[in-house]
């Protein structure tokens, strides 16, 4: 009898409410993420992300960083793109995902990276190693969109 009525309470509490993370977005924690099945350069991936309503993703700790790399690894995909990138500030890595210049606090860089190969590799990425690479902007590659899971209350 008290387990019916603690199952009653949290479907009453939650009735009403709808995740936001719907057609192919996966949630983690309070973020939805896309993981494209295109490829596109860093700047063409920043802009569909927009048109997504969401942003190329910005990693912000060990957790989120494991988890995306856990997610890519089970796709099969060497790497994706995420928001970070130097093109303002050479050797300054920001995120740029929501528009604004974000410090990178914390990273995830492979060993010897970001190396900018051939003075040309701005834009990071994620690889399945867990780890972060530095690459040329202009390769298409997959990406990785989040946007924010904001329950809503319906009715």
């Amino acid at each position: 009898m008290k387990a019916g009525f603690v199952l009653f309470l949290w479907l009453s509490l939650f009735e009403g409410f709808d995740c936001d993370c719907q057609g192919g977005w996966v949630k983690h924690n309070v973020s939805c993420y896309y993981f494209s099945h295109d490829t596109e350069t860093w700047i063409g991936a920043t802009q569909i992300c927009q048109a997504l309503q969401g942003s190329l993703v910005t990693i912000e700790s060990q957790q989120e960083n494991d988890f995306l790399a856990n997610q890519i690894r089970t796709l099969k995909h060497e790497w994706y793109w995420i928001a970070l990138s130097d093109m303002e500030n050479e050797g300054t890595w920001v995120w740029m995902g929501d528009g604004k210049l974000t410090p990178a606090v914390y990273t995830a860089w492979d060993d010897g990276e970001p190396n900018n190969s051939h003075d040309n590799e701005n834009c990071g990425v994620l690889r399945d190693s867990h780890h972060w690479n530095d690459y040329m902007c202009h390769q298409p590659g997959f990406f990785i969109c989040e946007k924010q899971d904001e329950m809503e209350i319906i009715g």
